[in-house]
């Protein structure tokens, strides 16, 4: 079993939770651990399989809206970055843009921004890895354990690969299904996104050694 000894003393914890194996997986343990845990979920959209797991697992979650959004190039794709509010600090979330002709979301994505949210949570569980893809301007990955705000980022799969997630997940018995949580963009919307996003993108998260 994974030890999380953080969890034993932690006064207030909270866990990020998207509905990925690495997120589901961490949360399967942390409640066996602290059942008092708070879960948040940081996405402007309920996907199907998360609305699943929180059903059938009876949870509650917490969000708010996120400070910003913009899209930076990534390879020869886009990703959306919304960065969401640790008090002062920020937290990058990261999801695919796919090209369609058919269907565009940015109209979609919600107008609410919060700048300063009163984060409460003393230490925060993420089912960060430091092999996850991250942007060729993050020339360091995230640490396993930093201070973002008013919190402590603990990342407890930091070194595991794929197939020991998925392995504990079979191992464990827990109904997960692979999903793909994308945002689509028209042609038009897709040649208009600002070269200059990937700019303010890497003055923020660009070094990853400044967080630790």
């Amino acid at each position: 079993m994974l030890e999380i000894p953080q969890l034993l003393t932690a006064k207030s914890p909270a866990i990020l939770f998207s509905g990925g194996k690495d997120s589901v997986l961490l949360l399967d343990i942390a409640r066996k651990i602290r059942p008092d845990i708070a879960i948040i979920y940081l996405h402007d959209r309920l996907h199907p399989q998360v609305s699943r797991i929180i059903a059938e697992w009876d949870l509650e979650v917490i969000s708010w809206p996120p400070a910003s959004q913009y899209f930076i190039p990534w390879g020869n794709d886009l990703a959306l970055v919304s960065e969401y509010s640790f008090g002062n600090a920020r937290l990058p979330v990261i999801r695919d843009a796919v090209l369609s002709h058919s269907d565009c979301a940015i109209e979609k994505l919600s107008n609410k921004r919060m700048e300063y949210f009163d984060y409460p949570w003393s230490e925060t569980l993420w089912g960060y890895r430091k092999a996850d893809e991250r942007h060729p301007v993050m020339t360091e990955p995230f640490p396993r354990e930093f201070d973002l705000g008013p919190t402590h980022m603990i990342a407890p799969l930091y070194s595991w690969a794929d197939r020991d997630v998925l392995g504990a997940i079979e191992y464990r018995k827990i109904p997960y299904e692979p999903f793909a949580d994308e945002v689509t963009i028209c042609p038009e919307c897709r040649k208009a996104t600002s070269v200059g996003s990937v700019e303010i993108f890497a003055k923020r998260f660009g070094f990853m050694k400044e967080a630790a």
